[in-house]
């Protein structure tokens, strides 16, 4: 059987690239947003994905204590 520590890091790490890939994604649509002026639909792209960053946030952080709890 899998470490729980072991397999709740495994699931730590994707996390944090996928974290890594939408702020990636969210500083490109500032930017164009920048460039091209702010629009209702735009705004909400930026406001949904940084919505999603905070939840990935909150994972990471649920799995860091279910690792710590497991021990």
């Amino acid at each position: 059987m899998k470490d729980f520590a072991a397999v709740a890091q495994k699931h730590v790490d994707i996390l944090k690239h996928l974290r890594v890939r939408m702020v990636e994604q969210r500083r490109t649509l500032a930017g164009r947003d920048a460039d091209l002026g702010y629009s209702d639909t735009r705004t909400q792209k930026l406001v949904a994905l940084q919505l999603a960053i905070e939840a990935v946030d909150r994972s990471i952080a649920d799995e860091v204590a279910l690792a710590g709890s497991e021990t």
